[in-house]
């Protein structure tokens, strides 16, 4: 369905069910990307969507990772707002199948350690590459901390293999005002 090199004739399909690689549909895209909306024409950049900021290189390790992305790759998402970088990790499908839920689902309320592994190329758009600029090893870090594993996992909770890459995902508390 793709020609020119363009994405699909439905941009917003692709933007949210994830690249047309998925649905069988071919591209001619090497780093970068093309998609045509009726309000112009977007320029996906895959081959630095999902490069580590300087000092953040420690979110993007994770020993043992069953998943395919690690909070450094999700923050690029969030933090600046980047749809170079939801697309690069294969939209929304690609989400789904990366972090091992379902859109209708949820999390199964029972999981406790996964069984396989998910990769990153298993799920990401095709050109995209793992760690952007750096390419798909890991920069390290300036100062080469090493990033403390949590060996306190509490196993009666569920969740180990989330909480042990992701870590405990709570919104911050509410800060208190004060008369000063």
């Amino acid at each position: 369905m793709a020609s020119d090199g363009l994405i699909s004739s439905d941009p917003a399909k692709d933007a949210v069910d994830g690249p047309p690689e998925e649905k069988g549909e071919t591209t001619s895209m090497d780093s970068s990307a093309k998609l045509e909306h009726g309000l112009g024409v977007f320029n996906f950049d895959l081959a630095d969507a999902l490069t580590p900021d300087p000092g953040t290189e420690d979110m993007f390790r994770a020993e043992d990772n069953k998943f395919a992305f690690v909070p450094g790759q999700l923050s690029k998402m969030l933090n600046p707002k980047s749809l170079n970088a939801f697309y690069a990790m294969g939209g929304l499908t690609g989400l789904e199948k990366g972090l091992r839920t379902a859109r209708a689902t949820g999390l199964s309320a029972d999981e406790m350690i996964l069984d396989g592994i998910v990769t990153f190329d298993d799920v990401a758009t095709q050109g995209a590459v793992k760690y952007g600029a750096a390419g798909e090893t890991l920069p390290r870090a300036k100062d080469s901390t090493q990033t403390p594993s949590s060996s306190s996992e509490n196993t009666s909770s569920g969740f180990i293999d989330r909480k042990r890459i992701f870590r405990d995902n709570r919104l911050p508390g509410k800060k208190t005002k004060t008369l000063l």
